[in-house]
């Protein structure tokens, strides 16, 4: 009887730790996931803001020089 319940013991500690390591294993991978999405995100919507600033200047500037071609012509 000692024996069983020692064994049962050992058997019930091994699936607990089993798993705490499996339910830190998907946290952990959670947030990495995360991590690297947010990152993307925010890198993306950084450089689309700076493209848009830069594409309205590029724009405007070329808009500009094309109405004074025009007005020369």
């Amino acid at each position: 009887m000692g024996k069983m319940l020692g064994a049962t013991g050992i058997f019930t500690s091994i699936l607990v730790g089993a798993i705490v390591w499996l339910v830190l294993q998907v946290i952990i991978g959670v947030v990495v996931w995360v991590s690297i999405v947010a990152g993307g995100v925010v890198a993306l919507l950084g450089v689309l803001m700076a493209v848009g600033v830069f594409g309205t200047r590029i724009a405007s500037k070329h808009h500009g020089h094309q109405g004074s071609t025009l007005g020369a012509h």
